[in-house]
């Protein structure tokens, strides 16, 4: 038995193998030559990320180091490739492919990361998908997922709103800075870009009570009828967060003087010195290049640290309640 299948345990039921592997720190992974013209903004903004928490926030660090290669499931995609951005931070997963949902068993304690388009997911992993979440499972889409998988699954919260993006990049806007999920992320002067790849899936909210919008787009809203870019809703035990188009960036524009700027000035901006990071790292790269790099990974990042949060809480409530049971059990 590999790795990966004592990690994830396969259905019983399911005679087929499902077809799981491991990625890890050290796993090499092929890109298309647009991505590799962003790779170097990757692997130097997780260098950044990780100097900026180090200082800032140790405690998270070391929660991201410590997560298990277990606790992050990614489901292979054709149009996105999240594992891209989780090799170039360094941490590891269980990559499955499309057809293997619904055939292995997820636990609570984990986050489930669904690439677009998510098509060939059939109804036995889509109900496995919501019951994952409905228990205390943390799932994060994009794209087309909304439509394949997240309006079957949880229907009346979001759904695609009929219109479909051309190739461009649009402005955003974030809604709340302080939130969890976007701590770290944005300097005091950054212009945040989204990157629409053609025919991306615009997110129309339906219960507007329960779906939070993290991060909108006024672009979007006067060229395709909504802004939002990233929502997520609470369901059951657990949360859903999904977000318009691709995650990992294939490409950015420097639309100001600014983000053409040097990628050392955006260390400088983000309060990081030279004794904290390798110069030279940043070489050749833009500001704006380094900045849409950078949101990606630290937004990865703090997902794995507030979901960790939340299991360190889960277990001490486990112990603490299997202590109380065998006091009870003696008196």
């Amino acid at each position: 038995m590999t790795k990966a299948k004592k990690k994830v345990k396969k259905k019983k039921t399911e005679e087929k193998k499902a077809d799981i592997e491991i990625g890890t720190k050290k796993k090499k992974q092929e890109a298309n030559g647009a991505f590799k013209q962003m790779s170097k903004a990757y692997s130097t903004s997780a260098k950044l990320m990780k100097a900026k928490m180090k200082k800032e926030r140790a405690d998270d660090l070391e929660l991201l180091d410590k997560a298990a290669d277990d606790n992050i499931i990614i489901v292979k995609g054709v149009y996105d490739k999240v594992e891209l951005v989780m090799d170039a931070v360094g941490l590891e997963y269980i990559f499955l492919e499309e057809e293997a949902v619904g055939r292995v068993d997820f636990r609570s304690d984990q986050i489930l990361i669904i690439n677009c388009p998510g098509s060939k997911i059939d109804e036995q992993g889509i109900n496995d998908i919501r019951d994952f979440v409905k228990k205390g499972g943390f799932l994060l889409s994009t794209d087309w997922v909304l439509k394949n998988i997240l309006e079957k699954a949880f229907p009346g919260y979001i759904e695609y709103n009929g219109h479909s993006t051309g190739d461009e990049v649009v402005g955003i806007q974030v809604i709340d800075k302080s939130h969890p999920l976007l701590k770290g992320m944005f300097s005091d002067v950054s212009n945040p870009q989204w990157w629409l790849e053609g025919s991306s899936y615009p997110i129309r909210i339906l219960n507007k009570k329960a779906v939070k919008v993290l991060i909108s787009s006024k672009d979007m809203k006067k060229r395709y009828g909504d802004d939002p870019v990233v929502v997520y809703f609470d369901y059951g035990k657990g949360k859903v967060m999904h977000m318009l188009s691709h995650y990992y960036l294939q490409r950015t524009e420097t639309r100001t003087e600014r983000q053409k700027k040097s990628a050392k000035a955006y260390a400088a901006e983000m309060k990081i010195s030279k004794d904290e990071i390798d110069m030279e790292d940043l070489e050749d790269i833009s500001l704006g290049e380094v900045e849409s790099a950078y949101t990606s990974a630290q937004f990865i990042g703090n997902l794995i640290v507030e979901k960790q949060k939340e299991n360190v809480e889960l277990h001490k409530a486990k112990d603490k309640k299997l202590k109380k049971g065998k006091k009870t059990k003696k008196s």
